[in-house]
């Protein structure tokens, strides 16, 4: 077989449809992968690290094939950039058997536009895709009022990137100065907003409100407001020396049930014997338990055994002291805590672009047959 034989044949494979199959089947295998396995971005390294060394044999297979970042792995971009020169190559066969330019003109050309253009959109998309897994950036941080951040990889709680992105950073800071939540009668969240104070390396500093789905852009990095909660200041001491062990705010959680909003946390500190929560009550809290009345923010200090029984559970005011498990525990400040996602995806306009060419292009494909439907058809008067 001559040269000009090898190319069409290649090109024949490269143009099939069962190829096109075979690699959007692996694209939903790279989706199941994502679904199944820990992802950098979406869990904590810390969290991604305990499940490796949960599943060593597993951790093994997967991590040299960058399935713990599946969708910036090099496979998935592969299976991406063999699927566009799939369609590519299959739209140019389509439009040299049309007669390329003299199928644009004249009878059915709106029809092949639709066509030429609906395939060009598809390229783009996968073209967009490409772009996001190779330079995209995940992040995603959680700030109490007060609290600095420089965009640096190792200070975001979680973190993923594709493996073409410059490495370094931008190196400006964001300022959490309030959080603020209105709430309805109900208890039903009204409205969240946030006020950061950005500042670059040049000491140019920026202001913004952010409120939920009302993101904000700095210097190509997309701000998105994700969750509040109370943050209260907390101390702890050992009781002979009163050395502080901690001396910290503590985020902590929010869980809604029947009874309202709750409010609490695990401390996962090495030195308690116990299983240490706090608990927090921003308006007060009647414990019918310990007979506590209180109109002002009050803790409580909850110890339980490896069975999960509760040993005590001791309240604390706002600049109180109490000892509980052995250790002083001292409620010095209360703020609120605003955690973001942070992104940054070249992608996204190539998509953008791609998904509003898709749209024209199904209208000039389908515009003529609706037209067909919708004019009724003119009959011969009768004679």
């Amino acid at each position: 077989m001559n040269s000009d034989g090898l190319i069409r044949l290649f090109f024949r494979y490269l143009s099939s449809g069962k190829l096109a199959l075979v690699l959007v089947a692996v694209l939903i295998l790279f989706s199941l992968v994502g679904v199944l396995f820990p992802q950098e971005g979406q869990l904590s390294r810390s969290d991604i690290l305990q499940w490796q060394q949960q599943h060593p044999s597993m951790t093994n297979a997967l991590k040299p094939l960058g399935f713990f970042a599946v969708f910036h792995s090099l496979p998935f971009m592969v299976t991406i950039g063999v699927l566009a020169v799939n369609t590519l190559t299959c739209t140019l066969i389509h439009f040299a058997e049309k007669g390329w330019v003299k199928a644009l003109v004249g009878s059915g050309a709106m029809i092949t536009w639709g066509f030429l253009l609906l395939h060009l959109s598809f390229i783009l998309l996968l073209a967009g895709g490409f772009i996001s897994a190779a330079t995209r950036m995940d992040g995603y941080i959680l700030l109490t009022e007060g609290q600095n951040f420089t965009d640096r990889p190792q200070n975001y709680l979680r973190y993923s990137t594709g493996s073409l992105r410059p490495s370094g950073s931008q190196g400006f800071s964001v300022l959490l100065k309030d959080v603020s939540v209105e709430y309805e009668m109900s208890d039903h969240v009204v409205e969240m907003q946030t006020n950061l104070q950005f500042q670059s390396q040049e000491n140019r500093l920026t202001e913004k409100k952010i409120r939920v789905n009302q993101p904000f852009t700095y210097k190509g990095m997309t701000f998105t407001l994700d969750e509040t909660g109370y943050s209260p200041h907390l101390v702890v001491r050992q009781v002979d020396n009163d050395k502080p062990l901690v001396d910290s705010f503590i985020a902590l959680q929010t869980f809604t049930s029947t009874a309202g909003r709750q409010y609490r946390d695990y401390l996962p500190l090495p030195f308690f014997e116990n299983r240490v929560t706090v608990e927090f009550y921003p308006a007060g809290h009647s414990d019918s338990e310990t007979g506590t009345i209180s109109t002002e923010p009050v803790i409580f200090i909850k110890t339980a055994d490896a069975e999960g029984n509760t040993l005590t559970r001791t309240p604390l005011s706002l600049n109180q002291t109490t000892t509980a498990d052995g250790y002083k525990f001292e409620f010095t400040d209360l703020r609120q805590w605003a955690s973001f996602r942070v992104s940054n995806d070249p992608g996204y306009p190539v998509v953008w672009v791609a998904l509003w060419l898709g749209l024209a292009a199904l209208l000039l494909r389908y515009l003529p047959e609706l037209t067909e439907w919708t004019i009724p058809v003119q009959r011969a008067p009768e004679r």
